[in-house]
């Protein structure tokens, strides 16, 4: 997976500057590079890896943005859009989101607006083996893990971020 990042005005707070970042698979391999400029790790982790997942069973191209959200204490925004199509998921992320929890969250966020952009209508992303519905994410309090699981067997797949 590579990735561009681009600043737009950051200096200005909000969604006009946002830090875009584009990720693409190129030949199959995946590289670990963070979400933008401003983005926290623990929240660049969470977001990299529902996005390294979601590119199954074929490459989608995103762009990425995190900001802090304006008058909120550790709290940000966080946009993801399909490259060079129109509308965006924007989500935010408080202080206590972090964890298995922050993980599953953001699948969860993103995975549901992918199915209704044209490049993912009718896809189950990542997919579930052996069955057409995809497979949900959700974290395991007991193990602070999260999982993608089949939500017909409710067995485990993979952890987010390892699906492969």
């Amino acid at each position: 997976m590579y990735r561009q990042l681009y600043a737009i005005d950051p200096g200005n707070v909000g969604p006009t500057s946002l830090y875009w970042s584009r990720h693409a698979t190129a030949l199959g391999s995946l590289a670990s590079v963070s979400v933008g400029a401003d983005a926290p790790v623990w929240l660049s982790d969470a977001v990299d890896a529902v996005l390294a997942d979601l590119q199954h069973p074929t490459p989608i191209a995103f762009e990425t943005a995190c900001w802090p959200r304006p008058g909120g204490e550790g709290e940000w925004l966080v946009a993801v859009r399909v490259a060079d199509e129109p509308g965006a998921t924007e989500f935010e992320v408080v202080g206590d989101h972090r964890g298995a929890f922050l993980w599953e969250y953001c699948a969860d966020e993103v995975q549901t607006w992918l199915q209704e952009t044209r490049v993912g209508w009718g896809q189950a992303r990542p997919p579930c083996p052996g069955h057409t519905h995809p497979a949900r994410p959700y974290s395991d309090d007991e193990t602070e893990t999260a999982w993608w699981y089949c939500p017909q067997t409710k067995r485990n797949i993979a952890r987010i971020g390892r699906y492969r």
